[in-house]
């Protein structure tokens, strides 16, 4: 080592080179390659946030009208069954699978995944559709959701 470097070292506190804790006023430096000093750590501050405001009851539908633009997958079950392999390979045109449920039974409405409804099938201008005879209860659909997990 040369004189030089030996000299700047010895010169500059120990806290000053960024290995123990220097104190507020002092300017930390840490050496570069060579051994002298290079710039200064950046200063570190606390973030201020603004403060939280109540909401008015008015101000809850402001949030919800952001979502009524959002499409949601709608699916109407009939039915279902378990079925093994060789069955469904044998399936052709006129095969009859037969599902859990009575014909007079309400078929289900389910929005993205989750039982919401539940109605009857009718005929709209040639196309199958649902009327809605009873939606489910918040309890029901997360006692739906458990049964799921």
């Amino acid at each position: 080592m040369s004189d030089e470097f030996r000299a700047g070292a010895s010169a500059q506190p120990e806290e000053t080179l960024g290995h123990g804790t220097a104190p507020d006023d002092a300017p930390q430096t840490r050496p570069d390659a060579i051994g002298e000093a290079t710039a200064e750590t950046p200063t570190v501050r606390p973030i201020e946030f603004d403060p939280l405001q109540r909401r008015t009851p008015g101000s809850e539908r402001a949030g919800i009208d952001l979502l009524l633009d959002v499409k949601l997958p709608i699916a109407v079950e009939l039915g279902r069954t378990e079925v093994d392999v060789k069955t469904i390979l044998e399936f052709g045109p006129g095969s009859i699978i037969e599902l859990d449920k009575l014909a007079s039974e309400p078929v289900d409405l389910l929005v993205n995944g989750v039982l919401v409804a539940r109605g009857e099938v009718v005929v709209v201008d040639d196309s199958f559709g649902i009327r809605l005879t009873s939606l489910v209860s918040p309890a029901e659909r997360i006692r739906v959701l458990g049964r799921a997990a």
